[in-house]
């Protein structure tokens, strides 16, 4: 399974970093959901352009039938993903607790 979250580049994972924590720190709640499916079109976004690459090489010699296999496999790495940004989406989001703007007139 390590190997999976190995196989995206240091800018894919930067890029999933930065999702997750600025959807956590602005939204709050909502924002960590709201991350983590943004994250999920990513991973989508970039296993499909991986897959195409595969493809249009000219040694291609694979099956056409395998788009169940390939939706298995996304899912899988959607929820690997995902999983491993999930400290992150916490600690954004206690951040954001944290520094929340403070009343600056007594409330009566």
């Amino acid at each position: 399974m390590l190997h999976q979250l190995l196989s995206y580049s240091p800018i894919a994972w930067l890029t999933f970093l930065c999702i997750t924590a600025i959807a956590s720190f602005a939204g709050r709640g909502w924002g960590i959901i709201a991350g983590h499916v943004a994250v999920a079109f990513a991973v989508l976004g970039f296993d499909v352009q991986w897959v195409q690459s595969e493809i249009a090489e000219s040694d291609w010699s694979g099956t056409p039938d395998q788009d169940i296999v390939f939706l298995v496999g996304v899912a899988i790495r959607v929820v690997l993903v995902n999983a491993a940004l999930l400290p992150v989406a916490i600690l954004f989001r206690r951040l954001s607790l944290r520094w929340r703007p403070r009343p600056s007139q007594p409330v009566a």
